[in-house]
């Protein structure tokens, strides 16, 4: 007997008969009552155990012992729990399969490699990650899936003081954020009276731009100041902020 190629697979054993020998030519043989046939192989059989029946051309039958086809050993892949994650995060997703196969991903969202065991990804929204192994030698294949759920946690966060007086401790007016944020579109300053004292666009946190307290070259006093901020995240979407604080001297 030749095993079903795959594990479960249907319909991929075969029984073989070599070389029948005694009784009258031609033979026919018969697997589970199924009726006789002429064939010297009987084919698409799934796994199991077989009665086998022969018989000549002049009715006589030999029965043979039972034949039993085998499932192969199942092939198998594990990507872990499903997870969450915060907006902005690049987590690494592992395939971990029971024997050499090759990997094939895939989602509606981007990924480092799509043919890699291990693989990168930094989703904006939920996303599912499916990944298909296949066996190199018997083409057997399994698949397994993970889901990620991206927290959108939006925050900005503004002193509500500053001192500008030199010391290099909290000299400047600085935003704060993590890495959800993409880049400040606007970002104002506006005295008690309305009169804007300063305007800085389209800049990321990371290149530390900041307040120093001065307006057209002149330190101004202690007092309280409101603040206007637009801030685009990484997946676009923007959110305005407003607050005040105050400039201590």
């Amino acid at each position: 007997s030749q095993d079903v190629t795959c594990p479960g697979g249907a319909n991929s054993g075969t029984i073989i008969f070599n070389n029948p020998t005694g009784g009258t030519a031609p033979y026919r043989f018969s697997v589970n009552n199924q009726g006789f046939i002429n064939n010297m192989e009987i084919t698409n059989l799934s796994a199991g155990t077989y009665a086998v029946l022969m018989q000549d051309d002049k009715g006589c039958e030999k029965t043979f012992e039972e034949v039993i086809i085998n499932n192969p050993p199942e092939v198998t892949v594990n990507l872990g729990a499903d997870m969450d994650i915060t907006i902005g995060q690049t987590v690494e997703l592992k395939a971990t399969a029971n024997r050499l196969v090759t990997y094939e991903w895939f989602t509606t969202d981007s990924l480092s490699c799509l043919d890699c065991a291990t693989v990168s990804a930094r989703p904006f929204s939920n996303a599912t990650y499916s990944v298909i192994v296949t066996d190199e030698t018997t083409g057997c294949s399994a698949e397994d899936e993970i889901a990620i759920a991206v927290l959108k946690a939006r925050k900005l966060f503004v002193p509500n003081t500053f001192s500008p007086n030199g010391d290099g401790i909290n000299d400047q007016l600085n935003l704060f954020g993590g890495q959800e944020i993409n880049r400040v579109l606007r970002f104002e300053i506006y005295s008690r009276d309305g009169a804007r004292v300063y305007k800085k666009d389209n800049f990321t946190l990371s290149n530390g731009i900041g307040w120093d307290g001065e307006y057209n070259g002149q330190q101004l006093s202690t007092d309280v100041f409101i603040y206007f901020a637009e801030i685009e995240y990484i997946d676009k979407v923007t959110e305005i902020f407003r607050g005040d604080f105050t400039l201590i001297r």
